[in-house]
């Protein structure tokens, strides 16, 4: 039993083997998709940068920040040195007793 696909454009035809193998064409439908994808992206550096040059924003604008907010910073630091402070007491004041001896 064969297998048929049914075909909705006359031209559609699947390549089968035996077929005329044309490289040349094959090798010049690369090189165009490659050469247009290569001008599209120097189009699209060269506009970005005209862009930037004349002093326009590329993207979002986003406010800028002057600086973090420190009020969190402080507390870590805080918790940090009362941490080495409990270390450090663990060294000077407190006193374990051994029970093996």
């Amino acid at each position: 039993m064969k297998f048929h696909l049914p075909t909705s454009l006359p031209r559609t035809r699947i390549p089968r083997v035996g077929d005329k193998k044309r490289p040349s064409r094959d090798w010049l439908a690369l090189l165009t998709l490659a050469l247009l994808l290569l001008i599209a992206s120097i189009g699209w550096n060269v506009w970005t940068f005209i862009r930037i040059t004349s002093g326009e924003v590329v993207g979002d604008e986003r406010p800028v920040v002057k600086g973090p907010d420190t009020s969190a910073l402080e507390q870590v630091r805080e918790v940090f040195n009362r941490r080495k402070a409990e270390e450090q007491r663990y060294f000077t004041e407190y006193r374990f007793v051994d029970p093996s001896k």
